[in-house]
């Protein structure tokens, strides 16, 4: 298969993925500090994408104190206070806050 259609069907795939939604008794439900991580995850995959310093900052107020330690105790004690603030907000409205 030429390298475009390959491309193509790989896209198209990824297209699919990204609208087609599950049942919600299927979708998996997370703990806070499992949505966390997650969005550390998240975040970090971009980073990696593109390493600029806001990323970078923000990764840094969201590390442990100590590798593999309790998320709830940052380098920066307010981004657990804050995460708290924005699982309530997504909580309260399905909106997502205008940039």
């Amino acid at each position: 298969m030429p390298m475009s259609e390959s491309f193509e069907a790989a896209a198209e795939g990824a297209l699919r993925r990204q609208t087609e939604r599950m049942d919600e008794a299927d979708e998996p439900l997370l703990t806070l500090d499992e949505a966390y991580r997650a969005t550390f995850h998240f975040i970090h995959q971009y980073y990696k994408r593109e390493p600029i310093d806001p990323f970078l900052l923000l990764l840094v107020s969201m590390t442990p104190w100590t590798p593999g330690g309790d998320p709830r105790q940052t380098d920066d004690p307010a981004t657990w206070d804050d995460w708290i603030k924005s699982v309530q907000a997504a909580r309260e409205s399905d909106e997502l806050p205008a940039l």
